[in-house]
């Protein structure tokens, strides 16, 4: 996994600054400002020289209400905002965005339960405010709900919220979608911070929560997925991030406790990492640190009664001898990942793959498991400390551990009416802390190849990853031409799933079927947007038919990158390849092609395509070489020299332009440690010309040694 640079609180830098360097996910290709107005609103509005005081001496409400309106966007240049109430109720395509820095302080008579407010909007924008709730005794609170696009970005929240309720509050309705992003509220307060609930689903990317006492982000109660990408949360109380709902994961985050903090009863300081509750998930956790020091609670990981099916990828735990269980007034050392008794819910199962736990203390265990159908891999429990156990199973059936360490001072698996497979276990080994990262591990995804014959139509072929990958995309292109099969072809792919994909070589409707052996290189990464060696990568999906779709990368790119694209489904039979125009730094757009003379004229179900988009530019993964470049290519052999020497070169192509409308793909040939020969194929079901212009092609090139 690729180790991204996490930045806490700072009082050095500027606050537009600070927010960009607060998340864990390639801080340095963030956009950092305000949205752009271009042609997205029917009405811009400047508050100020509408009417607003911008010195923080009178109420802005009725200047905003005025202008508040469907198709409208509201700016807030450089000052000082006193707002009682803004609501934005039923409001559809509207944005209040700071154009400067702009800050928003409570008046007089605020509303504290509804401070900015609104129900049932549509694609709603809030962004670039500091939020001034510093003064003692104010609570305001910011609760929303959407049946579209909601979008809360850039938001400092300066000062402790003094209230019971919920500082953030977002409901999403109707299957909708939100990003929170880089919302950060570093001063905690007697609330929830972040309280997320509805149908639909929520990305929390690069958020900074800490010091509250209910849940620092509470967003196990969405029906949909909650995303949580990178961010620090930090000492909040019940748990810093407690998900439940189906394919919620939380990746590349920061999770600490430093501190006892209390919680709404004062008795009660419960501080957990990830809590998995109120939901039968999968919930996943992937890439993150996760450090329990100097307060009380039940583990870094912790399934609740109420939660289900967990997993967990490439993720480090630390446990300090002074974060203890709750009941033992400080005597117990507690867990790393503490698994419940289910109750209400399917009891679900957990995959624990490349996950470290060290530290250690007084007695109890790193795990302690109350369930079955728990499968470990790579694990790895480094603990000191006396009377200190690896792994206890309570109840607990049908278990797996293999090739994994478990070194502690008393006894490395503990069987309480509990039975557990082992394969290739150690009991002695060095563990990595959080913060630290193993090699092979260091990206979520893997290279390598395929080498098939096709025999009929319809036969797949199976292709299993080296380990299993969190949510990948997969491309597998272009395809080889070994000189002994003339009939041109690609690759088609289906049933992409954590453990591998199948693939055929798919021949044009006009052509037999059956082709010689080829070679297939493949990338897979997971889906989300980090950095490869200072290059940004953006991963995700897309539904497109035969008509082209446009699509927005989720990573900010300083230049244009090179994207690759291909199927991941199998909707429509009929041969396709995927093609790509108007690739930018923002985006591009994507379509399915079908053969010249199909009869139907072309047409093609919708399919869902993966994409992975890379900055252009060389690096090492792993200490192992990898390029990514682009190249003007036509329907002729055309040779691409390298950048760098492989041993074992992994190499993956696509057309970036439209330049040619006729259907076509990419061959390879001759490939070599320092180059490789390519040319535009164009099937011949409509005429036999192949002539081609020149496109532009992207590849990347990989040491697969």
């Amino acid at each position: 996994m690729v180790d991204k640079e996490r930045t806490g609180r700072s009082s050095n830098v500027s606050r537009r600054a600070y927010l960009g360097a607060v998340g864990v996910a390639s801080a340095s290709a963030a956009v950092v400002g305000t949205a752009s107005a271009g042609g997205e609103y029917d009405e811009v509005v400047d508050i100020v020289e509408a009417g607003a005081d911008r010195t923080g001496t009178e109420p802005i409400d009725d200047v905003f209400h005025e202008h508040a309106a469907d198709d409208t966007r509201i700016e807030f240049p450089d000052g000082t905002y006193r707002v009682n109430q803004l609501i934005v109720y039923q409001l559809s395509n509207f944005a209040m965005v700071a154009t400067g820095d702009a800050t928003l302080v409570p008046g007089e008579s605020y509303d504290e339960d509804q401070w900015i407010a609104g129900a049932e909007t549509a694609n709603l924008t809030i962004d670039g405010f500091v939020l001034d709730h510093t003064a003692d005794g104010v609570a305001p609170e910011i609760t929303l709900s959407s049946t579209a696009d909601l979008t809360i970005r850039d938001i400092e929240k300066r000062g402790f919220h003094s209230g019971t309720g919920i500082a953030f509050a977002v409901q999403m309705l109707e299957g909708s979608d939100a990003l929170i992003e880089r919302v950060v509220a570093p001063d905690g307060g007697k609330c929830v911070g972040v309280y997320a609930h509805g149908e639909g689903s929520m990305t929390f990317r690069d958020c900074h929560l800490e010091g509250f006492t209910n849940n620092g982000l509470y967003a196990s109660r969405l029906s949909g997925p909650a995303r949580v990408e990178g961010g620090v949360y930090r000492d909040n109380n019940i748990s810093q991030v407690r998900l439940g709902s189906p394919d919620s994961v939380v990746r590349d985050a920061t999770l600490e406790v430093t501190r006892p903090v209390q919680g709404p009863d004062a008795d009660v300081v419960n501080m957990r990492g990830v809590r998995v509750a109120d939901g039968a998930g999968p919930v996943t956790v992937s890439n993150c640190d996760i450090s329990m020091r100097g307060a009380s609670g039940t583990g870094g990981i912790v399934t609740a009664y109420s939660g289900g099916s967990l997993e967990v990828y490439d993720t480090r735990i630390y446990i300090d001898e002074d974060y203890t269980t709750p009941s033992s007034d400080g005597d117990l050392t507690s867990w790393g990942v503490f698994v419940d008794d289910e109750n209400g819910v399917d009891a679900g199962t957990r995959t624990f793959r490349n996950v470290s736990i060290t530290g250690g203390g007084r007695y109890m265990s790193g795990m302690l498991l109350r369930r079955g159908d728990n499968t470990m891999d790579g694990l790895c429990i480094d603990q000191v400390g006396e009377g200190r156990n690896g792994i206890i199973f309570e109840d607990s059936a049908n278990n797996t551990i293999a090739d994994s360490v478990i070194d502690v001072p008393d006894e490395e698996i503990v069987l309480r009416d509990s039975s557990v497979k082992r394969a290739g276990v150690s009991t002695s080994g060095n563990c990595p802390a959080p913060g630290e990262r193993t090699a092979g591990v260091s990206v979520p995804g893997e290279v390598g190849s395929a080498t098939v014959e096709q025999a009929a139509a319809g036969e797949w072929h199976g292709v299993g990853f080296e380990r299993q990958h969190e949510d990948p995309v997969v491309v597998s292109k272009p395809l080889s031409d070994s000189y002994s099969d003339a009939a041109p072809a690609h690759v088609r792919l289906n049933d992409v799933s954590a453990d591998g994909f199948d693939l055929k070589v798919e021949e044009w409707l006009y052509l037999d079927g059956d082709h010689r052996a080829e070679t297939a290189h493949y990338l897979a990464l997971a889906a989300g947007d980090y950095t490869v060696d200072d290059l940004s990568v953006d991963v995700g999906r897309v539904r497109t038919n035969h008509e082209f779709s446009g699509f927005s990368f989720d990573q900010s790119f300083d230049q244009r990158p090179l994207v690759f694209a291909q199927c991941q489904t199998y909707e429509g039979p009929d041969p396709v390849v995927t093609r790509l125009r108007n690739v930018t730094a923002d985006g591009a757009e994507v379509m399915v092609q079908e053969e010249e003379g199909e009869e139907h004229g072309g047409y093609h179900n919708d399919e869902t395509v993966g994409y992975i988009a890379i900055e252009p530019g060389t690096g090492t993964v792993d200490d192992q070489p990898f390029e990514v470049g682009v190249a003007d290519i036509h329907e002729e052999w055309d040779r691409i020299e390298f950048e760098q020497d492989y041993e074992d070169p992994k190499f993956v192509a696509g057309i970036q332009t439209f330049h040619g409308p006729n259907t076509a793909n990419l061959r390879y040939r001759d490939l070599s440690a320092s180059g490789v020969e390519v040319h535009v194929e164009e099937e011949q079901s409509q005429d036999e010309e192949t002539l081609h212009r020149y496109e532009r092609v992207g590849y990347a090139v990989f040491e697969g040694a």
